[in-house]
C-alpha cells in the first residue's frame, strides 16, 4: 500500500475511460481495499480518523468561513434553515468527531453468523454478515454527513463515493481529504473513501449508470432528490421518501423525562430532518405532560397544532 496520497490526483473520475481503465479490479475492489487479514482492528482506524479531524479543526474552520460563508448562503437567497445546516463552528466540529468515536466503539459489524440451517442432506447454510461493496452516496447540505458515511463504510468494510451538496462543497471536499489522509500508512487503502470533484448534474447523471461498478447508492436529502436518484438511477437503491418524525410518550414514562427528550427532540436543532414534527402521548399520561411540555415550546417559540381529539377529552 503507497504512503504518499495526492487528492488531486486520487479522487473519482466520473468517466467512461476511468472505469474501463479500472474494469477487473474493481470486481475485487472490497478485498482489495480492505484486506481479510487487518493489522488493526477498524475502531483503530475510525479512531485515528477522528483525531485526524479533531487536528484539522482549525483548517476546517478556515476553509468554511472564506468559502461555504452562511454570509454568501443569505446573499445567494439560501433558506434560513439550509444555512443553518450549512454552518460549520467549533462546537459542531466537536460533535462530528464525537459521533466518529461513537461509530469507532460500535460492535465489528463483519463475519457474524446471523442464522444457520441444516437441510435433511446434512448441508449447513450460513449467513453471514459481509460488507456490500462499493457504496455511492448523495447527500445535501450539511458537511458532517462526510465523516458520519465514510466511519460508518470504514467501519462496515466498504469502499465509498460521496457527493454532497454543492453549498457545502469546499468543506465537504476538506473532510474528505482529511479522513483520506488519516488512513496513510493503515491496511486501508485511501482511496477507499473518495469524492465526485464534479459536483455537476451531468456527472451526477454519469454516475446513475455505473450499475456495472457500484453496487449500492444511497440518497439522503429531500423529496426532490430521492424521486430523481428513483427515476434516474440503474443502481440498486437504499431510501426512504416522505417521513414524519414521531416522538412518543408512554404512560410509564417520568414526567420530567418526558418533557425534557421531547424538548430536545424538537427545538435542539429545528432545521434538520431529524428534528420531531409530531408528539404522540399515551393518554393516561396525557393531563400530567402535556401543559409542561406545550408551555414550555410555546415559550420557545414552536408552533403548536393540537389534535381534535386532545380538544375533546379535555372539554368532557
Amino acid at each position: 500500500m503507497k504512503d504518499k496520497f495526492n487528492p488531486d490526483n486520487d479522487g473519482f473520475d466520473p468517466s467512461e475511460e476511468y472505469f474501463k481503465k479500472k474494469g477487473d479490479k474493481y470486481e475485487n475492489e472490497t478485498e482489495e481495499y480492505f484486506p481479510q487479514e487487518t493489522s488493526k482492528p477498524p475502531h483503530y482506524l475510525i479512531n485515528k480518523v477522528r483525531t485526524e479531524l479533531d487536528l484539522k479543526s482549525i483548517q476546517l474552520k478556515i476553509i468554511f468561513r472564506k468559502s461555504d460563508n452562511p454570509y454568501e448562503g443569505k446573499k445567494n437567497k439560501l433558506s434560513e434553515s439550509l444555512i443553518d445546516r450549512l454552518s460549520l463552528n467549533q462546537d459542531r466540529i466537536k460533535n462530528i468527531c464525537n459521533d466518529v468515536r461513537n461509530i469507532s466503539k460500535l460492535a465489528d459489524p463483519l463475519k457474524k453468523k446471523l442464522s444457520s440451517i441444516t437441510r435433511p442432506n446434512g448441508l449447513t447454510i450460513s449467513k453471514v454478515s459481509v460488507p456490500l461493496g462499493v457504496v455511492a452516496v448523495i447527500f445535501e447540505s450539511r458537511p458532517n454527513v462526510a465523516a458520519d458515511v465514510a466511519s460508518l463504510c470504514i467501519k462496515s468494510g466498504n469502499v465509498v463515493i460521496l457527493k454532497g451538496g454543492k453549498e457545502a462543497k469546499n468543506t465537504t471536499e476538506v473532510i474528505i481529504e482529511i479522513i483520506q489522509r488519516s488512513l496513510i500508512g493503515t491496511n486501508i487503502s485511501p482511496r477507499s473513501v473518495i469524492s465526485i470533484r464534479d459536483y455537476s448534474r451531468e456527472a451526477v447523471n454519469f454516475l446513475f449508470k455505473m450499475d456495472k461498478y457500484i453496487d449500492v447508492l444511497i440518497p439522503r436529502g429531500g423529496k426532490g432528490l430521492i424521486s430523481e436518484v428513483r427515476d434516474k438511477s440503474k443502481i440498486p437503491i437504499f431510501s426512504h421518501l416522505d417521513g414524519i418524525c414521531h416522538t412518543y410518550i408512554d404512560k410509564y414514562a417520568s414526567k420530567e423525562m418526558a418533557v425534557l427528550v421531547a424538548f430536545n427532540a424538537k427545538m435542539r436543532r429545528t432545521s434538520i430532518c431529524g428534528a420531531t414534527e409530531t408528539i404522540l402521548c399515551h393518554s393516561e399520561i396525557a393531563d400530567y405532560v402535556l401543559p409542561k411540555l406545550i408551555d414550555v415550546l410555546i415559550e420557545s417559540g414552536c408552533i403548536i397544532t393540537v389534535s381534535y381529539t386532545h380538544l375533546r377529552a379535555h372539554e368532557t
